[in-house]
């Protein structure tokens, strides 16, 4: 489940006396793991986290062409999270809020290896050109598609969410007034107050699914996590982040909830999202992919951070050789 424009505010040292308490950041009985989630991207390009997460491979490792993934690198991925689960008899589900049209979305999750790809058109949403699909219209869609599915065949889903996407405060509200105005522009306090009453949404969202997902009968394992902060936070001062706690604006956060017991993995504070699928197989004990194993295995020697030069550590060139092989020439 990747939220749009999603970060835990509560990491902002701003006059918030209301801010509301979100249980999806917080700790959970069937939580496995958690942390900030080191990102791409900054206020948009989506894609761009999308990529690292289905491929293993951080975008900027390839430069300016890096920004435009789908175009540059998708169409010659050799193998992404997708790819490989298909490969060993999943079934691949996308759910996307955007148009399967858009910047050719649909075709790059195919080399992601998303065999089915369910856009708000096919989903009956009544206006499929919104920018600012509910959060809670993607989590029944889910619910639905979780319903449905039945036999032997296990299911991997991605869900893309639209709720939290800017612009912000474009309709003050004069009752929303989690924020006060303090050290931040009027305008800012405005977009925050604005963006943090969506966050409500986007957390009794995914407090519904986890509800459903923990009486389910079927093993479920639920990853969700932020693709990027909002593009209005670039007007809060560097400052006004938590920086002790290593949260900047390219930082958002991930967690991962099982409705079964699993060996809770040893996680960094701080994870580059680019090792998030080989996390991810690693607590569903299906990476025997060479290359996510080698992906797992870095992520351990790095403490979490994607390395994006190539050094003097024979591991970290060995392991740029093996991104270079997964791209097609």
């Amino acid at each position: 489940w990747v939220n749009e424009s999603t970060f835990d505010p509560q990491y902002l040292k701003v006059d918030c006396p209301g801010m509301p308490s979100f249980k999806m950041f917080r700790e959970h009985p069937a939580n496995i793991a958690s942390g900030l989630l080191n990102v791409p991207a900054f206020g948009g390009r989506t894609w761009m986290t999308e990529f690292a997460f289905f491929a293993g491979i951080p975008p900027l490792i390839f430069g300016r062409g890096g920004t435009c993934a789908p175009y540059t690198l998708a169409p010659r991925l050799r193998e992404a999270i997708g790819t490989h689960l298909r490969s060993i008899g999943y079934r691949t589900v996308a759910l996307n809020p955007l148009s399967g049209s858009f910047m050719d979305t649909a075709s790059t999750y195919e080399h992601y290896g998303m065999d089915e790809f369910h856009d708000p058109k096919d989903l009956g949403y009544p206006d499929p050109g919104s920018w600012h699909i509910p959060d809670d219209f993607f989590e029944e869609q889910t619910i639905r598609f979780l319903k449905a599915h039945d036999g032997p065949m296990p299911l991997f889903m991605v869900v893309l969410t639209m709720g939290n996407h800017g612009p912000h405060g474009q309709k003050h509200n004069e009752k929303t007034t989690y924020c006060l105005p303090g050290k931040l522009r009027q305008k800012t306090v405005w977009q925050l107050n604005d963006y943090l009453e969506r966050l409500k949404k986007t957390d009794s969202a995914i407090e519904t699914l986890t509800c459903y997902i923990m009486t389910r009968g079927r093993p479920t394992i639920f990853l969700y996590f932020g693709d990027h902060l909002p593009a209005f936070t670039d007007s809060i001062p560097k400052a006004f982040f938590d920086a002790d706690k290593g949260v900047d604006k390219m930082k958002t956060t991930f967690h991962i909830r099982t409705n079964y017991p699993v060996k809770h993995p040893v996680v960094p504070h701080i994870l580059d999202v680019s090792f998030l699928s080989g996390l991810l197989l690693d607590v569903a004990q299906l990476n025997d992919s060479p290359f996510f194993r080698f992906n797992a295995f870095m992520r351990k020697r790095m403490k979490g951070k994607m390395p994006l030069l190539a050094d003097s550590d024979s591991y970290v060139n060995s392991y740029f050789a093996q991104i270079t092989n997964q791209i097609k020439k």
